[in-house]
């Protein structure tokens, strides 16, 4: 096994600002939507963004405390129902004819709106830039599946530090325990106390330090709370210095 160090960072409000993120990524949706089928883009939004509350509400019933496997299959599920309730809501209908099979447009779109995305918080690139000419190696661990994922960090410019993007989807297991976490520290062949997760949601915490790894809070959405462990992230250009107790 490697000897190296892996930082794990979670996505929504720890590397990008998940509210600000969400509205970018609704309006290219909408536009893209808009150039394919018709009518105007703000007719597109609020089923967009009824329709994605609407899944992450399924999310939370099915998966809640739930660390198993078929996550895989429920998102790509879930991705075509989410899109025929507002083709619906439309009054479209998509033809594979002369296009991609449904599920296929739906991918390259979600995609394309994701590459056009970016709300990263400020000295996120920068600190990454630095981590990474250190030599530790960066991978993503986020609720949000792997391709979202990959187009986010494309869209955000990190594609040159992050390596992999473990959505649940990648280890087919929801991102609600310790099993989480072990298959992705079992995927990378590393120990877990040579990982550090960093994460807005001290439950997450709980579960990665459960395993054994290091762990970073974020705190960047709001500072004024007080965090739940010793180590926390406020500032995105203090994570070179926190990082240096566990790389000597």
């Amino acid at each position: 096994m490697s000897e190296e160090w892996i930082l794990f960072l979670d996505f929504d409000d720890t590397v990008s600002n998940s509210k600000k993120h969400a509205q970018q990524y609704v309006s290219e949706l909408s536009y893209l939507l808009s150039r394919d089928f018709g009518e105007a883009p703000e007719d597109w939004s609020p089923f967009i963004g009824q329709e994605l509350s609407r899944l992450m509400e399924r999310y939370t019933q099915v998966w809640t405390a739930k660390p198993v496997s078929g996550f895989k299959d429920w998102v790509e599920r879930e991705r075509v129902v989410a899109a025929n309730a507002v083709f619906f809501q439309m009054g479209k209908e998509y033809s594979s004819d002369e296009n991609l099979p449904f599920s296929e447009y739906l991918s390259q779109i979600q995609f394309d709106a994701l590459t056009g995305t970016n709300a990263l918080f400020e000295g996120v690139y920068e600190s990454l830039q630095q981590i990474h000419e250190r030599g530790v190696r960066i991978h993503m661990a986020s609720s949000q599946e792997s391709e979202y994922l990959r187009a986010s960090v494309l869209g955000a410019g990190l594609d040159a530090f992050v390596e992999r993007m473990f959505g649940p989807d990648l280890v087919d297991c929801p991102k609600e325990g310790t099993e989480y976490y072990k298959r992705i520290f079992d995927t990378c062949e590393i120990p877990a106390n040579r990982a550090i997760v960093i994460d807005d949601q001290p439950h997450c915490l709980d579960w990665a330090e459960e395993v054994g790894a290091r762990v970073i809070q974020s705190t960047l959405i709001d500072a004024a709370i007080a965090p739940e462990f010793p180590v926390a992230l406020s500032n995105w250009s203090d994570l070179p210095l926190l990082l240096n107790p566990y790389l000597r």
